[in-house]
């Protein structure tokens, strides 16, 4: 506090110039320094609305990531039924061959 009244003693003292130049000077600073605060907080609320968009990014990854899962799951599923499916193809395939050599068997003994 005592320097402050003592640069206040010194501005009293000095030509009204120099006065003058000191008051531009620390009017000039008072400026920048508001216009310093004002991009602070222009960087703070973007980088408040930037956290905001990656936890919403993060949660719709995750969400995906579990519907991901989920269709995983499900084209396992149909990818062991279409097995199990060309299995009975096949059986049934070799049952109607064996059948029809059974029928030819039975034509050519008539």
């Amino acid at each position: 506090m005592e320097i402050i009244s003592s640069l206040f003693g010194l501005v009293k003292n000095l030509p009204a110039a120099a006065s003058l130049l000191l008051s531009l000077l620390a009017i000039g600073i008072a400026a920048f320094l508001q216009h310093r605060k004002i991009n602070i907080e222009e960087t703070t609320s973007l980088s408040n609305t930037q956290q905001k968009q990656i936890d919403s990014l993060m949660s719709q990854i995750t969400l995906l990531s579990e519907e991901l899962g989920k269709t995983r799951e499900q084209l396992s599923s149909l990818h062991n039924q279409n097995i199990e499916l060309m299995v009975q193809l096949r059986e049934a395939n070799r049952r109607i061959g064996e059948l029809e050599a059974l029928l030819d068997k039975h034509k050519h003994r008539d």
